[in-house]
Formats: structure tokens, sequence, C-alpha cells
């Protein structure tokens, strides 16, 4: 588990302010067990997030900098996410998992009967260990592929629903050090 923290009560309590605690504590934390199953082939991984009411709200996105560092978290202030994903690799060289999560974000305020927005989904992945591709001299190449399916009620606190689709699939040419190493 981890824990992080925003800020200190400076302006809120004058003068011993700055010595009370954090003013947002969040936390994020999981487990991933990589050999669920006796042959070591199934894996399991549970993540959770519950990030504080009192985390900075800020106008221009869910990020910003200070001082050259990204601040702030995607999910945003006020916020609960879980994440469980089931995986089992075949052929020792091919992992599929199933993905399944849930995230609810709290509006800053409830002010104007702003909604709670709520979003579930799911997803499959596709990854295969890098491979040599013959006659290429050492080099290795790689694919992955998502479909992910996710509802969301109330977008970004308004009453707009959606569904979304997401396909991803990518590949890489990796160099290895046999590749490198000729002269």
């Amino acid at each position: 588990m981890r824990q992080f923290t925003e800020d200190n009560l400076t302006d809120e309590v004058p003068k011993v302010g700055r010595l009370l605690p954090f003013a947002a504590p969040s936390f994020q934390g999981g487990v991933y067990v990589p050999r669920l199953t006796a042959d070591g082939l199934t894996t399991l991984r549970f993540e959770y997030k519950v990030l504080s009411p009192r985390l900075s709200f800020h106008s221009d996105s869910l990020y910003w900098t200070y001082e050259d560092r990204l601040m702030g978290d995607p999910l945003g202030s006020n916020a609960t996410a879980y994440d469980v994903a089931l995986g089992r690799w075949f052929e020792h060289r091919y992992k599929v998992d199933f993905d399944v999560f849930y995230a609810r974000r709290d509006p800053p305020t409830r002010a104007g009967g702003v909604a709670r927005e709520e979003s579930a989904g799911f997803a499959f992945d596709l990854f295969g260990l890098p491979f040599d591709i013959s006659s290429s001299g050492g080099l290795l190449s790689e694919v992955r592929a998502r479909t992910a399916f996710e509802y969301v009620t109330n977008v970004n606190y308004s009453t707009a629903n959606s569904f979304r689709v997401g396909l991803l699939f990518s590949g890489a040419i990796l160099p290895t050090e046999m590749t490198w190493s000729r002269n």
C-alpha cells in the first residue's frame, strides 16, 4: 500500500497548521499473485485507489506541474477505483488477461444538483513474449492487443452517459545485444 498526501493545514489553522498532519491523505495499493495455480501459469492482480476529497482542485486539468514535476491523479480528487485482473499463460509464450474495473468520482461540491460519475467495464489483453525475427540478424519482435468496454454515467458530473469501446494493437522491433555488437 502506498499513502500519498498533499498540503497541510497552514492556511486553515494559523500558527500551528504547518505542524499538523497532511490535509489530503489518499491511498493506493494492491496485490499481485504471479502463480495462482499449482502449474504457475495463472496470475491474479487486485488494485485499489481511494483519493481524498481535499486533494487539490484545479480548473485547467486533472494534472498540473510543480517544480517541473507532474502532480495530480488522472482519476481526480474525491474518487475511488478498483481493478481485478485474472491472467493465464499459454504455451509459456502468450498471456491472456481478463480485467474488470470500476471507478467512482464524486463532484468537488454538491451545489447545483451535480451528479456522481461512475464507470464500470471489462477488458481482454493479449501479450506475447518477444520472439526472434529469423533472417533479421538478431532482432526481436513483440505484439500486444487490448479490447476494452466501459459504461460511464454522468460523464464529468453532467447528465450525459457514455458507452466506450477501445481497441489497441501495438508492435515493436527490439534490437538485441547481438545486433549492436557486430562489426
